[in-house]
């Protein structure tokens, strides 16, 4: 039975690494060794296996607990299992901007970095970078990298795909260029993502549209104008810049048009139906439904692509929710709020295309958080009923070999998204993920109102 609590932390000895520094006079850095518990490593080492990509997937954003662990398991398989690339439910653009920073001799992340930190801007996080640059330090010629995979950069898109034509001898078609130019992300007046990101949801708050359809449509008209020009020339365009640059480019493209016409889009329409609709839930429940499914379509076009472009060979963990994480997600019915909407039976997650194109390279250890406050439906809680076995102790599930728990983890129950006030119905925990660490209450990262 790989059932174990975690009743302590093992604090491993403390490195001093003297690796010479991969540029100018920087000092040695201190790390210290993961302090993940012996337990934990026992179902992780049993569980992952050979595994290339491994998700450690958190039951609701802002869980300090799951934040704790996260960090430490994330040390562990980077010092035993040669994991070497670290990727979060963000921006894509994280790439350029942390690793500027992990670079870097600041101590302190500028807004304009913080940023694609997105929900994972914790304290533990910020204390992970900078062993994260220690260990490149002592390891120039074997980093870690930190990367992303969401469609929500649409200055970083603009950007790379106006720099990729400057030095082309193809041209973006003038009637494209031309509507392009007259919106800030493009035309330079946004100069970060994080001035288009407060430029939307500003708008948003205050119940004004982001973009009316009509400009929506030009938008979208002028990028897949520019994905066909990049189609027509694409033999010229590999001979000139190779294959690899080019399909950076294509994704550059769909991730700016995924944030225009699905991101953006389902932000709009929760402004233009009334409350009082009696198929405002419906339709926003739809709408959402879509955005996830079109969303996480693109975020595995964007992971697989860099996966072959940037990160070949990397061994590689995704730290994001639940939702996106789960096998066959397309099981899943996840009911939200009429504001936030929620998912529809059917609707595919960044796993379900992870577990189809990896089978079991692909490897999910989960996580759920009792919620003991929480006025919700609790007739099939799979957390009370990891509660009534654990009681208030963390513990850890091999789901393969779960003992006295087989029936409950292989009976659809219940999970709530405390933070997202969702509620995941016909979760069976052995068909979706792994393994399963349980957290019998947690606290936040931050103050949320």
């Amino acid at each position: 039975m790989k059932v174990v609590h975690r009743r302590c932390a093992l604090l491993l000895s403390l490195f001093v690494l003297t690796a010479p520094a991969p540029a100018g006079d920087r000092v040695a850095q201190r790390y210290e060794s993961s302090s993940l518990a012996p337990e934990m490593r026992v179902v992780i080492d049993e569980v992952i296996g050979d595994a290339s990509v491994i998700s450690l997937s958190e039951s609701s954003h802002f869980l300090k607990e799951f934040h704790k662990f996260g960090v430490e398991a994330f040390k562990y398989m980077v010092e035993e299992h040669g994991v070497r690339l670290f990727v979060l439910e963000t921006m894509w653009a994280i790439e350029e901007n942390i690793m500027a920073y992990i670079d870097s001799e600041a101590t302190e992340i500028p807004p304009h970095q913080a940023l694609y930190l997105n929900a994972f801007g914790s304290d533990q996080m910020k204390a992970l970078l900078l062993w994260i640059r220690a260990w490149n330090r002592a390891h120039p010629d074997d980093p870690v990298i930190v990367s992303g995979y969401q469609p929500e950069q649409p200055v970083t898109d603009a950007t790379a795909i106006k720099a990729f034509f400057a030095s082309s001898a193809i041209e973006i078609p003038t009637w494209a260029a031309n509507v392009l130019e007259k919106y800030p992300f493009f035309n330079g007046e946004h100069r970060t993502d994080l001035d288009s990101i407060v430029f939307s949801s500003g708008r948003y708050r205050a119940g004004e549209l982001i973009y009316t359809p009509q400009q929506r449509l030009e938008i979208i008209d002028a990028l897949i104008a520019i994905e066909d020009v990049v189609l027509a020339n694409r033999t010229r365009l590999v001979a000139e810049v190779g294959n690899d640059a080019i399909r950076e480019l294509e994704m550059h493209v769909l991730s700016l048009r995924t944030s225009i016409d699905t991101l953006t889009y389902v932000m709009d329409l929760g402004n233009t139906l009334a409350d009082d609709d009696p198929e405002f839930a419906a339709r926003q429940n739809e709408a959402s439904s879509a955005a996830y499914r079109i969303g996480d379509m693109v975020r595995a076009k964007i992971f697989f692509t860099l996966r072959e472009t940037r990160h070949r060979d990397r061994r590689a963990v995704i730290w994001m929710h639940n939702w996106h994480a789960a096998k066959r997600a397309e099981r899943l019915e996840v009911v939200g709020t009429a504001e936030a909407g929620g998912m529809q039976l059917g609707t595919a997650s960044f796993g379900s295309r992870a577990f189809r194109v990896l089978g079991d390279d692909y490897v999910v250890i989960a996580s759920l958080t009792r919620c003991e406050t929480c006025e919700i439906d609790r007739s099939g809680s799979l957390e009370d009923a990891l509660h009534a076995r654990f009681g208030e102790e963390t513990a850890i599930v091999n789901l393969s070999a779960a003992g006295d728990l087989e029936e409950t983890v292989t009976t659809p129950g219940t999970a709530y998204a405390q933070n997202h006030n969702m509620l995941f119905r016909n979760l069976v925990l052995s068909e979706q993920f792994d393994a399963v660490v349980y957290f019998p209450g947690s606290g936040l990262t931050v103050e949320r109102n």
